[in-house]
């Protein structure tokens, strides 16, 4: 958690981890966009049936304090699942290691 961080400061965390994402992404074959504060799947790849955007929510404590969530809604093949703190689907990393098999490019 981060104490008195503003609202400016929460935006640039957001922005470089989204963006260390999309080069990480990159790397792999996977083709996003960065848009409002969340990462979304480029369309003009492969897969018709499917994408995916990772997104922030932050959540405040009564002492100041504040934490970002990161979460991933991927789509595939009709069902969407959400990954992050506390989802079913299973953690972020998950979620990452998911969008890099699905949507990445094989070797």
């Amino acid at each position: 958690m981060s104490a008195g961080l503003s609202t400016k400061q929460q935006y640039s965390r957001i922005y470089n981890r989204l963006q260390a994402l999309r080069r990480e992404l990159h790397k792999v074959g996977v083709g996003t966009i960065y848009t409002k504060r969340k990462l979304v799947y480029s369309t003009h790849n492969d897969s018709p049936d499917g994408g995916f955007n990772i997104s922030y929510t932050w959540t405040y404590a009564s002492n100041g304090e504040c934490a970002g969530f990161a979460y991933i809604y991927l789509v595939r093949a009709g069902v969407t699942e959400r990954f992050g703190w506390q989802q079913p689907a299973g953690s972020f990393e998950q979620g990452i290691a998911a969008i890099k098999s699905y949507f990445g490019r094989t070797v």
